[in-house]
């Protein structure tokens, strides 16, 4: 079965539940990059204990998630069709709201609404967040994290298969985007006078030197083909060709049609 946004009408079972979920996680999907609540939640739009593994997901306010679960429990236990199939899903998605609800606070209670639910997952995100603040900000704690990485990296093994995911991740198209997007509306919220500070120190000598010494030692632990593609790269954008394929490139990812400017 192809799981898609447009085909959650025929994978769930016809009920008024149903079109409730549905509008929910549109309305989701619909503000996917912005305006995204905080604190949020994940969810899988297909619950993975019943349709398998899937990377529909999209990200939920706190009362939103707890919601979208009661209405998953709603679909299955209201449809008189394949009642014994829909029963263990039923089974499935009351396990799944009791394991929402497994707080200190939430534990005893045998009726709930979403605003206190909201409450209360609210104030164990900020907890979790004072928590891991503060043992960030101890020296030992990082000191003790930073060995168990260079132990782990100590391993040629695991220190290649590192860097290939990371370069795997970094070369994709949509990253670049997103991390260019990000960079910009970061540097676009910023103060003016802290604009200013990081533009001058950019433009510093000591940061272009440090900038110089960096792309010196990556070559240096280049192979030769890898530092051979490199330099066949920077021709190419030197020349203005690459810059027109990656231009190319960004056109067809956002299926544009390419522009007079950007043809070869």
């Amino acid at each position: 079965m192809n799981l898609s946004f447009e085909s959650m009408h025929e994978c769930f079972p016809n009920n008024k539940y149903k079109h409730w979920y549905i509008n929910l996680i549109e309305k989701a999907n619909l503000r996917r990059g912005r305006n995204i609540p905080t604190p949020s939640e994940k969810h899988h739009v297909f619950p993975v204990s019943i349709f398998g593994k899937n990377n529909l997901i999209v990200k939920l306010s706190l009362r939103e998630h707890f919601i979208a679960h009661l209405l998953l429990t709603n679909i299955y236990k209201n449809d008189p069709e394949n009642l014994q199939i829909n029963k263990i899903n039923y089974q499935k998605m009351s396990k799944a709201v009791i394991c929402l609800m497994d707080t200190d606070k939430l534990k005893n209670r045998t009726r709930l609404v979403s605003n206190e639910f909201e409450c209360t997952r609210t104030q164990m995100h900020l907890n979790q967040k004072r928590f891991w603040k503060e043992y960030w900000s101890d020296i030992e704690n990082r000191k003790a994290a930073s060995l168990r990485r260079k132990m782990f990296l100590k391993n040629s093994i695991n220190k290649n298969k590192l860097i290939q995911i990371n370069r795997e991740i970094t070369s994709r198209p949509e990253f670049k985007i997103k991390r260019s997007q990000f960079q910009k509306e970061f540097f676009r919220n910023l103060p003016e006078e802290e604009k200013i500070n990081r533009i001058k120190l950019l433009n510093s000598p000591e940061a272009k030197e440090k900038a110089r010494i960096k792309r010196k030692e990556t070559i240096e632990r280049m192979t030769s083909e890898e530092r051979k593609a490199k330099f066949a790269n920077f021709a190419l954008r030197k020349s203005g060709k690459r810059n027109n394929e990656i231009k190319l490139k960004i056109d067809s990812l956002f299926l544009r049609v390419p522009r007079k400017e950007y043809s070869m």
